[in-house]
């Protein structure tokens, strides 16, 4: 092929390159055109848009509530952990069983963890005395002291006529209890207070009818001398114009004289009835002395005897303080020694309610 024909050729190839490269150059130049126009209107909406009071002030609010919690924090220090004094305690808490007395128990009324009245028994203590004796007689004296209330005498003496000998540290509060309660029997129960001042009584008021029939006598004898008197003074006055004779003047005069001598001796019975009234009446008021004095010793006597029988039920006798549950502190079984004053357990009420008081420091 001839040179000319290749010159053509790559000229003609240049001119299809040109065309396409324009044709490129064009279509970018719109397509870039496009897209500064749509950019354009974006921009142009944002700039244009009027934010409001909230857009505006939102970032400002939130860091200054962001300040005022950093600046808090750093004035308030708050401990994770706070140490304080602390008292446990309740409105009924549990109560001590502490023996009064050291010795070997006897016997055991019950169980760790058993539910229990109040005065209920809970263990004995060995003692020199008969704790059936001393139940029995504890559950007669407090019988007796109610009778006494009600001045029921006669029920008193028949609630003793048992007698007890093993009553160990009590047995002479109980003799002497028993020899006041025989003499106020004597003097009440037996009837020889009632005897006596039966007899007093009458005595009294045959002296008070002899007093009546005196004073009786007092009075017709002064009458019968008035009348003498007056017989007197007649025959006087008839002796003086002699009308009677002297030896008749003098029977009257005799006669005047013996009736007067009556009324002395009248009156001398009389206090001398008054006398005896009085000693009747003192005899009276000494045996109800006797009798109150016999009823005030017997009744000292009881007290006495209820008070030594209260202190040996407190030493030897374990009694369960209020009711609830037995908690023993050590394992405890009969025949075990226990020591006075110390606490083997404790009773549990049935309303405890624990709470606690706190103390702490504010600053």
């Amino acid at each position: 092929m001839p040179s000319k024909d290749f010159e053509k050729i790559d000229q003609r190839l240049i001119e299809v390159e040109n065309e396409h490269t324009a044709s490129h150059n064009s279509a970018s130049t719109k397509s870039s055109t496009s897209s500064m126009t749509l950019r354009s209107e974006d921009a142009q909406e944002i700039i244009e848009h009027k934010s409001s009071p909230v857009e505006r002030w939102a970032l400002w609010i939130f860091l200054c509530v962001l300040l005022l919690l950093f600046a808090t924090s750093w004035f308030i220090h708050y401990p994770d952990i706070i140490q304080v004094r602390a008292t446990l305690t309740s409105q009924d808490g549990p109560k001590e069983i502490v023996p009064n007395q050291s010795g070997r128990i006897t016997q055991l009324f019950v169980t760790n963890g058993q539910h229990v009245k109040k005065r209920a028994t809970i263990a004995y203590i060995e003692s020199v005395a008969d704790v059936n004796q001393m139940l029995a007689l504890f559950k007669q004296v407090s019988k007796a002291d109610q009778l006494l209330t009600e001045n029921k005498y006669c029920e008193i003496s028949q609630l003793f006529v048992k007698s007890y000998n093993q009553l160990g540290e009590v047995q002479n509060a109980y003799q002497t209890f028993i020899t006041a309660l025989q003499q106020f029997n004597d003097y009440y129960v037996n009837g020889f207070y009632n005897r006596k001042k039966n007899m007093l009584e009458q005595d009294l008021g045959a002296l008070k009818k002899m007093n009546n029939a005196l004073g009786q006598q007092r009075k017709i004898q002064e009458q019968d001398n008035a009348l003498e008197h007056e017989n007197y003074e007649m025959n006087k006055k008839l002796f003086d114009a002699k009308i009677i004779s002297a030896e008749e003047y003098r029977q009257d005069q005799s006669t005047l004289l013996s009736k007067q001598m009556t009324l002395p001796q009248t009156n001398s019975s009389l206090l001398s009835n008054q006398n005896e009234q009085r000693s009747k009446l003192k005899d009276l008021e000494q045996l109800d002395h006797d009798v109150i004095q016999q009823r005030i010793t017997m009744e000292q006597a009881l007290q006495t005897l209820k008070s030594a029988l209260d202190t040996w039920i407190k030493q030897y006798i374990i009694i369960a303080p209020v009711d609830g549950t037995i908690n023993f502190s050590k394992p405890i079984q009969q025949n075990q020694y226990l020591q006075s004053d110390k606490t083997i357990g404790y009773v549990a009420t049935d309303n405890n309610k624990l709470f606690a008081e706190l103390y702490w420091n504010r600053r």
